[in-house]
């Protein structure tokens, strides 16, 4: 068994749990009114190895889909999988680049922890335990099919699945093989279709799906092309919650006994901040994602308003499911979000991490480093800023020199936080195709070796 590890309750004591979560939920924090109580408990006992669907939606913005207030895009399996289901409205990415978010998805550790700092010059160290190594080991069948090269399996993600499916290029024919960096959601979602169609009935799966559509550049195909003629970001959304629709129908995914997590790896700045995509700057256009959960017989239409971070996700399936209880989970960085389902009282409040490499690795410049603590959030940049996002959620006002409290106390936190284990030497040489790659992606590939003190 690999570490860190996961600790996990007993299962008599969490189907307690599950049943008392739902009797309580209705005092959960939620916004925009009280979130609606299912009429019942609910007994997981139903199965005790309920298979998984993890939806991973690439460069997608919160405010672009329709269960977060977006009028003009159309994303009715979002908004379907929303009903059934429960809303985060405040979680919050690790890092607003592929790779390290998704690391820190499949750990349970923030960036420093896991290694994977930056896409295409890190990987991940076999030393770190996924989750699929997890399910595996409690005899799920796992599968996972990504859409771009940075999450090839070179750079590690592939650890615990039976079945990783990156094969981005063999759709491409002649010179376009060798650069494609992406490959349509409905080619990955027909390759995941056909490994459901290949199961048992009666085996618990986890699978991963990962649809890359929204980032740059922006094409999305016919309708969507023509319903979005401006707002061709959109369409690729649009596109996508279609592809998502098709995987939600599949009747092992449809069935009342899987939980079902769509959630976002980071957003897109779309000119706020002067940036237009994502990757440089830690604002919450980049840094704030959608996570959508269904678990099995309820609750439905549930809002949840409480900060939560993409390093919750493991700690969360794992005390949702029956795994090895010799393991650890106090070692993670993420937290289960059953006890704020449930709604329990006194829960302390708690920083959520995120950091940006990018400007280091692919410039020289200095890393920006960022903590959120409830509505406060506090940038680490060459020129502090501190928001309250409660009522400044644009980040429109720096009030770093008026709480220099704060800024002191939240600095010093990032500090003991973001010193990188050095356990993990993870560096991937970046060739020139891979720079290349990156470059067609709009990122910049640098040089993994930089040594410390050349950032500016």
């Amino acid at each position: 068994m690999k570490s860190p590890g996961f600790a996990l309750h007993g299962w008599q004591e969490l189907r307690r749990q599950i049943a008392v979560l739902f009797c309580l939920i209705g005092v959960v924090a939620c916004s925009g009114g009280d979130p609606e109580v299912p009429g019942s408990p609910v007994d997981f006992k139903a199965t005790e190895q309920p298979s998984i669907l993890l939806i991973t939606l690439d460069t997608t913005r919160a405010d672009h889909l329709e269960p977060y207030g977006a009028e003009d895009v159309e994303t009715p399996s979002l908004s379907r999988l929303a009903d059934d289901g429960i809303v985060f409205e405040h979680a919050v990415a690790t890092s607003p680049v592929t790779a390290p978010a998704h690391a820190s998805l499949l750990t349970g550790l923030y960036p420093p922890r896991h290694g994977v700092r930056n896409n295409s010059t890190h990987y991940l160290s076999e030393d770190v335990s996924t989750l699929a190594e997890l399910l595996s080991e409690a005899g799920y069948r796992t599968a996972a099919f990504v859409s771009t090269v940075i999450l090839e399996r070179r750079y590690g993600l592939d650890q615990g699945f039976e079945v990783y499916d990156d094969d981005i290029r063999s759709s491409a024919a002649g010179n376009e093989r060798r650069m494609t960096v992406e490959r349509p959601a409905g080619t990955t979602a027909d390759r995941a279709l056909t490994w459901l169609d290949a199961l048992d009935g009666d085996e618990s799966f986890f699978l991963w799906v990962h649809f890359y559509d929204p980032h740059i550049p922006y094409s999305p195909p016919s309708p969507w092309a023509a319903r979005y003629p401006e707002r061709a970001y959109d369409g690729e959304i649009a596109y996508m919650d279609s592809q998502i629709g098709r995987l939600l129908q599949h009747p092992r995914t449809a069935a009342n006994d899987v939980i079902v997590m769509a959630i976002g790896d980071h957003g897109e700045s779309l000119g706020e901040h002067g940036e237009k995509t994502h990757g440089l700057l830690v604002y919450d256009s980049t840094i704030r994602v959608p996570w959508i959960l269904r678990l099995p017989g309820g609750p439905t239409g549930v809002r949840i308003a409480a900060p939560i971070s993409q390093v919750d996700l493991v700690p969360t399936i794992a005390e949702l499911v029956t795994l090895n209880p010799d393991t650890d989970v106090d070692a993670l960085d993420g937290r289960s979000l059953v006890p704020l389902l449930r709604g329990e009282k006194g829960t302390p409040e708690r920083l959520l991490f995120a950091e940006s490499e990018v400007p280091f690795f692919a410039y020289g410049w200095s890393r920006l480093r960022t903590v959120r603590e409830g509505p406060t959030k506090f940038i680490d940049a060459p020129v502090e800023e501190l928001y309250d996002l409660q009522q400044d959620p644009g980040e429109l006002s720096n009030l770093a020199a008026e709480r220099k409290a704060d800024v002191k106390r939240l600095a010093a936190e990032i500090e003991s936080w973001a010193i990188r284990d050095e356990t993990f030497d993870s560096a991937v040489a970046v060739d020139s195709e891979t720079a290349a790659m990156l470059h067609a992606l709009g990122y910049s590939a640098g040089d993994p070796g930089r040594p410390e003190g050349m950032g500016r």
